[in-house]
């Protein structure tokens, strides 16, 4: 009996310590209330809640594009119209120029050692006899309107005599110097043109402009053995 006495005691205090807080509706103008912790309420919501979740992303897989074959390379060019480039035509035609017959050793693309590559050939130069050539005017006029080109025929010495005065003009002039072809050797000594004394690459320039009109050039020269020449060139 005197335990369940206890029991109706305690009974109103346990009720209040286990009464769960329970969200509770019918708030004035249609507003959610919720019950705090202590009993108090809270502010109601005005506004929706937005909750976003995260996803990892998958994987993009690897793009690769692949490389079009050797074969379809001649043929994209065709259809796109692109022309070759500038550097691979110009190498074209120099090995043409410079001919295929020469000795090369393979897959060096140089000379053998002891063989030297033959020099190019001007078809404006045309040697006649041991001591005449006919050269085409235009050639002339070219050269002497591009002096840097003309300071890669050759290069020129002022030449003094026994006195020191200047006499000529010693010619040094490359290997494949195109003077070559036209009757000149390195270590000439150009003496007179026409008649007008030589001694530097603008005194020939000049001689050249008061000559152009003539038929034919008289070069008169010293060798280096000492060898005294004359010789024409015809010019058409």
């Amino acid at each position: 009996m005197s335990v369940l006495l206890h029991l109706l005691v305690l009974a109103p205090g346990l009720t209040s310590v286990f009464e769960p807080d329970w969200d509770t509706a019918g708030a004035e103008d249609g507003a959610e209330v919720f019950a705090s912790s202590g009993g108090g309420e809270l502010a109601p919501l005005t506004e929706p809640v937005q909750v976003a979740l995260y996803t990892e992303p998958a994987a993009a897989a690897p793009r690769s594009t692949p490389a079009p074959a050797a074969a379809d390379a001649p043929a994209a060019a065709e259809n796109t119209g692109t022309a070759p480039s500038r550097k691979s035509s110009v190498s074209e035609n120099r090995a043409s120029r410079e001919g295929t017959g020469s000795a090369t050793t393979e897959g060096s693309g140089k000379p053998p050692r002891g063989k030297k590559k033959p020099c190019d050939q001007l078809d404006e130069v045309t040697q006649l006899s041991d001591t005449s050539w006919m050269v085409e005017r235009e050639l002339l006029d070219w050269y002497a309107t591009h002096l840097r080109e003309l300071d890669r025929l050759a290069g020129v010495v002022t030449h003094k005599d026994e006195h020191g005065d200047p006499d000529g003009a010693r010619l040094w002039l490359p290997r494949c110097s195109y003077l070559k072809q036209g009757g000149f050797r390195h270590g000439d000594i150009v003496r007179t043109v026409n008649g007008r004394t030589l001694h530097t690459i603008p005194q020939g320039v000049k001689a050249w402009i008061a000559e152009r009109k003539a038929k034919k050039l008289t070069v008169v020269l010293t060798r280096r053995d000492g060898e005294e020449r004359t010789h024409t060139i015809h010019l058409k």
